[in-house]
């Protein structure tokens, strides 16, 4: 069986060669023939086809978490945004000294495309001129995704908000920005704005405060707008 089908193929492959092409021209139906020839052999032969492998899937890509600025202070806030993760799904965002433990600051929900952004609040016990980063995990832990080192230096920075009085204030005024950060005013007697008046505030952020809402600034400087 295996010297009968070569036989009979190569035979088959000659009585379809032209016999009397010219020299240049005879050789296109020899190569095409020779190409075939293999396949045509083990089909002819009972073989079956060898059908292509099926690529596997690339994986998804790892989470990430970018952070700006890289230096600022004790309550400063800090823009972080996170992308890589299950759309539409819980995730805890905290801070810690690098390859260690951290603690959530948040609990937020991803959005349809699995990212994460917002302003992270530095806490007040992070200590000046150490390193610290933002890590963003599942409720799990897997996956988990750590910034670039964020470093706390000098003193409390002073912030410029522009926003609109709120009625959300519980303890204190309370201030929406135009980014829509929530703030909570303390530091000067705020009696003259009413819910929905739009200012400009100069402040900067307490190492205490009794608002426990949102962002809170201690008022130096309030403008209408």
């Amino acid at each position: 069986m295996f010297i009968f089908c070569p036989i009979l193929s190569f035979a088959a492959l000659e009585v379809d060669m032209p016999a009397r092409s010219p020299a240049r021209k005879s050789r296109k139906p020899m190569v095409a023939a020779l190409i075939a020839a293999p396949a045509f052999l083990f089909t002819a032969c009972g073989g079956r086809a060898e059908r292509p492998a099926v690529g596997t899937p690339a994986p998804p890509p790892a989470p990430t978490v970018a952070i700006e600025p890289h230096m600022t202070a004790q309550g400063a806030l800090v823009e972080v945004e996170a992308t890589g993760f299950t759309p539409s799904s819980t995730v805890e965002i905290g801070i810690g000294p690098p390859a260690s433990e951290y603690e959530v600051i948040r609990t937020v929900q991803t959005d349809a495309k699995g990212r994460v952004m917002m302003t992270l609040q530095v806490p007040q016990w992070a200590e000046r001129d150490r390193p610290y980063v933002v890590v963003v995990a599942d409720t799990d832990d897997q996956p988990r995704a750590v910034s670039d080192a964020l470093v706390l230096e000098g003193d409390a920075v002073v912030l410029r908000v522009d926003g609109r009085f709120t009625d959300e204030g519980v303890e204190c005024r309370a201030l929406r920005s135009d980014n829509g950060t929530l703030y909570t005013l303390g530091g000067t007697d705020l009696s003259a704005y009413r819910t929905g008046d739009r200012v400009t505030i100069t402040g900067t952020v307490p190492d205490a405060s009794i608002c426990m809402q949102g962002v809170t600034l201690a008022v130096r400087e309030i403008t209408r707008r």
